[in-house]
C-alpha cells in the first residue's frame, strides 16, 4: 500500500507490532486511534505518547483484560513502538463497526423500544464490569459505540476507569470525569471537602448507574437532565433539585422507560437501582410489557417537523437591548434530513438542497459600526434612554481608537490550529504538567507564539472585502460593546499603573445559535479541547484578537469542523467561538474556552513578568458548548 502521511505523523501502511495501520479513525488529547489490520482481520489501534500517559495506560489495560462481555470492547494486545527508543504505546483492540451513540441516535431516531434495547445492552456490559470490580467513571455518548449490523451498544475508551487496588493517579478531590454525567453524591463531596487537604472522593458502581442515567435521558429527550455544572448555582442544582421527568419533555416516552430513567436519575444512591444487573431486569420487564406505543420513534422526524426559518432580528435596538434573551428551544428531531428550506435573500424560501451542504445564515461577528441606530426614543423609559446615551457616546469613542481590529477575517485568509478532543477533567488527569498530545501537523496562528521566539512586527488588519451582516451590528452586541468600553473608559481615568482589564461581561449567544447546535446534535455542557500551536504542549504567547481552531475527531459533531472566535486578555485569557464551518456549511455557535486544570472559563496566565496586553497560557486547553456565556 502506498504509504500515505496522517495525522499523528502515522503513514498508511506503517507496522506497529505486527498491525499494519490502515486509516485514522480519531484524535485524542493523549493520542490518536487507528483502523489496523492483522492477517485478514481488523483492529482499532490506540497509539498514545508515554510522556503523557503516566500509569494510565498500563490501567486501561488492567481492566480491559479482566473484561470479557460483547457489550464491552475487547482487548487483543499492547506494547510498545518503535524498537528503537519507543514513544509511543500501542493498544490493539477490536474493531467495532458502527457509530458513536450521539450520531447513531440522530440519524436513526430511534423507537422507545430501541432505546430500552440500548440502555438494556449498556446496562448489562456495567454489570459484568462491575462483577469484576471495574468501574467505567466516564460513561457518555462518545464512549459508547453502537454496532451498525446490529445495533448493539459497545462500551468503549476505560482509559480513566478503576478497579480495586489501582493506584491513584491524580490529585484532585473528584477522579477525572466528565462533568455532565458527576452523580449528585460526587458534586456534593466536592463541595463539602473544597479545601481539605488529600480528599479524595472514591466512586461507586452507583456514579456509573447515575451517568447511564444521564445518557438514556437524552436518548428520550435529546437533551440533558442538567447542563454541565460550571457555577455554584448548576452544583447546587443538580445536587438537590430533580430534573423534569422524561416523559414531560417528550410525551412520546413510556411510562415504564420514563420510571426506569427516573429512578436512575435519584438523588441518593440508595434510591437508585441496587446494581447495573437489577437496572437490566427492570428494562427487561419494561420490554416484555411493551405495546405498540414502542415502536413509533421517539422524537418527529424532519419530514414530520420541517425547520422554521429563523425570525428576522429586531428593528428596534432598545427593545433588543431590553428584552434580550436566548430563544426557545424547537422540539427535538431526529432522522436523516432530506433536505430544508432555507430563507432567500427577499424573505422567501429558497428550494431545499443537500441538508448536509446547505448553510444557515451565517452569524453576526460583532464589530464596531460608525452608525449606530438604537430605535425611536419611548417617553416610558427616559433613565434607560439616558443611560443609552452615555453608553453610545462611550461606544463612539471605542469604536474611534479601536476600528483598526475590524471584523474576522475571511477563513481563507488566515492558517488554523490543531485541536485534538479529550474531555478536559480526561487531559487533567495526569496532570501537572497537563500531557504531551499526539497531534495533527498544521501551521499555528500569527496570534499564538512560543515565547522563546522573537514577537513578529505588528501589522494592521485588512478588513474584509465584503461588509458585515446585518446581525454583526445587533444591539446585543451593541449592548456589550458599550458595558465593555464604560469599563475601559473608567479604567482611563484611574492613576497610572499596569492595565487589568475585567472578565468580559455576560452576553447572550449569536442569534440561532441554540438551534442550529441543537439541530446538529451539539449538546449544551459537551466538552472538546483545543491545542493553540502545534508540536508538544508548551508555554506560548497570545494576544487578544480574532483566531480560527480546528475541532479535532470529538465531539462528533464538530468533528473537523473550523471554529471562529475571539480571545480576550484579562487575569485569565478569555475565548468565545460564535461561528462554526464544516462541510462547507457555516453556522452560529456558543462556545466557551475552558482550562482543563481547573473547569473554570478562560486559560489562567502563566505567571511572571510579562506584558499585561501579551499574556503567556499553556498551549492545551478545553472547549465547552454553553447556553450563554457568562
Amino acid at each position: 500500500m502506498k504509504a500515505q502521511r496522517l495525522r499523528g505523523d502515522v503513514a498508511v501502511g506503517t507496522q506497529v507490532g505486527g498491525f499494519v495501520v490502515e486509516g485514522l479513525l480519531g484524535m485524542g488529547g493523549c493520542g490518536a486511534v487507528f483502523r489496523a489490520r492483522r492477517g485478514t482481520a481488523r483492529f482499532a489501534l490506540k497509539l498514545q505518547s508515554l510522556a503523557a500517559l503516566g500509569g494510565w495506560a498500563q490501567r486501561e489495560v488492567d481492566i480491559l483484560r479482566r473484561l470479557d462481555h460483547p457489550n464491552v470492547v475487547r482487548f487483543h494486545a499492547c506494547g510498545l513502538w518503535r524498537d528503537t527508543a519507543p514513544e509511543w504505546f500501542y493498544l490493539a483492540m477490536e474493531l467495532v463497526e458502527g457509530r458513536p451513540l450521539n450520531q447513531w441516535v440522530n440519524e436513526e431516531n430511534p423507537s422507545p423500544r430501541q432505546a430500552a434495547a440500548l440502555a438494556l445492552g449498556l446496562a448489562r456490559g456495567l454489570a459484568a464490569a462491575h462483577a469484576e470490580g471495574v468501574l467505567h467513571r466516564d460513561l457518555k455518548e462518545s464512549n459508547i459505540m453502537v454496532r451498525d449490523a446490529t445495533g448493539t451498544p459497545v462500551l468503549v475508551d476505560f482509559g480513566v476507569g478503576s478497579y480495586p487496588g489501582a493506584p491513584r493517579l491524580t490529585r484532585e478531590v473528584l477522579p477525572p470525569g466528565t462533568p455532565q454525567y458527576r452523580s449528585p453524591e460526587a458534586l456534593a463531596f466536592r463541595k463539602s471537602h473544597a479545601g481539605v487537604e488529600g480528599a479524595h472522593y472514591a466512586p461507586t458502581a452507583a456514579d456509573d448507574l447515575y451517568a447511564l442515567g444521564v445518557v438514556l435521558y437524552w436518548v428520550l429527550t435529546g437533551r440533558s437532565p442538567f447542563p454541565a455544572p460550571g457555577t455554584p448555582s448548576e452544583v447546587e442544582h443538580v445536587i438537590s433539585q430533580p430534573p423534569e421527568p422524561p416523559r414531560a419533555v417528550n410525551p412520546r416516552v413510556p411510562g415504564l422507560l420514563d420510571a426506569v430513567c427516573s429512578r436512575l436519575l435519584e438523588k441518593q444512591p440508595t434510591a437508585r437501582f441496587p446494581s447495573a444487573a437489577a437496572t437490566a431486569e427492570a428494562l427487561e420487564a419494561a420490554l416484555s410489557a411493551a405495546d405498540g406505543e414502542w415502536d413509533r420513534p421517539m422524537c418527529a422526524s424532519w419530514e414530520e417537523s420541517p425547520e422554521l426559518p429563523a425570525p428576522p432580528p429586531p428593528q428596534d435596538g432598545l427593545e433588543a437591548w431590553l428584552h434580550q434573551g436566548e430563544p426557545a428551544l424547537s422540539p427535538p428531531r431526529r432522522g436523516r434530513r432530506p433536505g430544508r428550506a432555507r430563507p432567500s435573500a427577499n424573505g422567501g424560501r429558497a428550494s431545499p438542497g443537500d441538508a448536509r451542504e446547505e448553510a444557515l445564515p451565517r452569524s453576526g461577528f460583532a464589530v464596531p459600526s460608525k452608525r449606530i441606530s438604537p430605535g425611536a426614543p419611548r417617553s416610558r423609559r427616559p433613565a434607560t434612554l439616558a443611560l443609552m446615551a452615555s453608553l453610545l457616546a462611550a461606544l463612539t469613542l471605542a469604536w474611534a481608537l479601536t476600528r483598526h481590529e475590524g471584523s474576522p477575517p475571511a477563513s481563507r485568509e488566515r492558517p488554523e490550529m490543531a485541536s485534538p478532543h479529550a474531555s478536559p477533567e480526561a487531559v487533567r488527569a495526569a496532570a501537572p504538567p497537563l500531557p504531551a498530545a499526539l497531534l495533527p501537523a498544521t501551521a499555528a496562528p500569527p496570534m499564538a507564539r512560543d515565547p522563546k521566539e522573537a514577537s513578529p512586527v505588528k501589522k494592521p488588519d485588512i478588513a474584509p472585502s465584503s461588509p458585515p451582516s446585518r446581525t454583526s451590528r445587533s444591539v446585543g452586541t451593541l449592548a456589550r460593546r458599550a458595558a465593555a468600553t464604560a469599563a475601559a473608559c473608567t479604567a482611563l481615568a484611574c492613576p497610572s499603573g499596569p492595565e487589568v482589564r475585567p472578565a468580559p461581561p455576560s452576553e447572550p449567544c449569536p442569534e440561532g445559535a441554540l438551534q442550529a447546535m441543537e439541530a446538529r446534535g451539539l449538546r449544551v455542557g459537551e466538552l472538546g479541547s483545543i491545542l493553540f500551536i502545534r508540536g508538544e504542549p508548551r508555554n506560548i504567547t497570545v494576544s487578544e484578537g480574532w483566531v480560527r481552531v480546528r475541532v479535532g475527531a470529538t465531539p462528533y459533531d464538530l468533528a473537523n469542523a473550523t471554529l471562529s472566535g475571539r480571545l480576550s486578555v484579562s487575569e485569565r485569557v478569555y475565548g468565545r467561538f460564535t461561528e462554526a464551518e464544516k462541510d462547507g456549511e457555516r453556522f452560529p455557535v456558543c462556545i466557551e474556552l475552558l482550562y482543563p486544570g481547573d473547569d473554570q472559563r478562560g486559560s489562567p496566565r502563566v505567571a511572571g513578568n510579562h506584558p499585561p496586553a501579551e499574556p503567556i497560557i499553556y498551549s492545551v486547553s478545553g472547549l465547552k458548548v454553553v447556553r450563554r456565556f457568562e
